[in-house]
């Protein structure tokens, strides 16, 4: 069975861990030493408190990406030069139907890298515009409210806090990472693990 993690839709009843691993939370019910899924919606797990919850979409319209829109999503996979992200939210409204986008290294920010895991890595929570709707969803962060809203450490997973620019500190460990990180980095986002 692949590790529960945020960002993830589960339904009810679904396996999210143990009471070794997670503090039920909000959307969820523990039963014989087990964390479960107590309606449908998305996983957000806060490991500084080893709290794990499953938030309801709310209202899910089927929604479509146009361009202009703004995305939020989380990074899937990083080559070089591009990076995929699943989409899961257009215009501040969760979606039904999953979307694939990608950003090509062109698109990450005009003066920022030239190597695409400089600028993300897989479990970033990052937002983006949309710049194509054809499939797959072509998008970019350049811009300074666009880029990374979240991200962890690729050594022990602790949360990343800005250093300046775009530097980051793991909270746990003390490496610095890079990423394009947006104006607004964790401001609205308590650190949930991607």
């Amino acid at each position: 069975m692949e590790k529960i993690k945020t960002g993830d839709f589960v339904l009810p009843g679904d396996r999210l861990g143990t009471i070794e691993e997670f503090v039920p939370g909000e959307g969820t019910y523990e039963e014989n030493s087990e964390v479960y899924a107590a309606s449908a919606g998305f996983v957000l797990i806060d490991h500084l408190d080893k709290k794990i919850k499953v938030y309801k979409p709310g209202i899910v319209k089927p929604l479509i990406p146009r361009v202009g829109d703004v995305i939020l999503g989380k990074v899937s996979h990083v080559q070089s030069q591009m990076a995929s992200v699943e989409i899961f939210q257009i215009n501040r409204a969760m979606i039904s139907t999953p979307f694939t986008g990608v950003i090509h290294i062109s698109q990450v920010n005009r003066t920022f890298t030239n190597v695409m895991p400089d600028a993300y890595k897989v479990g970033d929570i990052i937002r983006a515009r949309v710049l194509k709707a054809t499939v797959p969803v072509q998008l970019s962060t350049i811009g300074r409210k666009f880029g990374v809203l979240l991200a962890f450490c690729s050594l022990c997973g602790g949360i990343l806090e800005k250093q300046g620019g775009d530097k980051l500190k793991c909270s746990n460990c003390d490496h610095i990472e890079t990423r394009k990180v947006a104006i607004d980095y964790r401001r609205n986002i308590k650190g949930r693990r991607a």
